[in-house]
């Protein structure tokens, strides 16, 4: 008999939020529950326990990552940031004498914060009635779908439009 390579579909999770500050795996260590990480706002490398992190981590997304979930490009998102309608967000660099700038991180924090401002833009011209019209925006349960990693199963309808059909998870 032939043995078969068995295959797991992890996602690898290199940066994550804890406590509000951002952090990069150097080492993990499942067997020891153990993760050894860089924290960027302390310049300090920290041990943390595995399975503490997996329960209370926030996932770190750049920016290019959270335009495509948000539907809106990266310049827009940088320029919410830097007018400080977001709280700033952490930014790596290179973990030698150099520190050399890296690349910008967002928390679920810091989405869901930019989400609620994105609502309140209006695209395009200004309408007569002062109404604000949002397009290709996703909605907040959507959103947190994303955020979670989860399916989302769209049913087209009668007029030709998808709706989200919500379904509870397995688990």
């Amino acid at each position: 008999m032939v043995k078969q390579k068995r295959k797991v579909n992890r996602k690898k999770i290199r940066y994550f939020y804890i406590n509000t500050e951002l952090h990069k795996i150097l080492r993990l260590s499942r067997g020891e529950d153990l993760v050894v990480a860089w924290n960027y706002p302390q310049s300090k490398r920290v041990a943390y326990v595995w399975s503490d992190i997996q329960k209370n981590m926030q996932h770190a997304y750049s920016i290019s990552q959270v335009s495509q979930m948000l539907n809106r490009h990266p310049t827009i998102i940088k320029k919410y940031i830097l007018e400080g309608q977001v709280r700033p967000v952490q930014k790596t660099y290179s973990i030698d004498e150099r520190k050399s700038p890296g690349v910008y991180y967002m928390s679920e924090d810091n989405i869901r914060e930019l989400h609620s401002v994105l609502l309140t833009v209006h695209i395009g011209r200004p309408r007569k009635d002062g109404a604000i019209v949002i397009s290709n925006l996703p909605t907040k349960a959507e959103l947190d779908a994303v955020l979670r990693q989860e399916v989302i199963l769209y049913v087209k309808n009668k007029d030709g439009q998808f709706n989200p059909i919500w379904k509870q998870p397995d688990w």
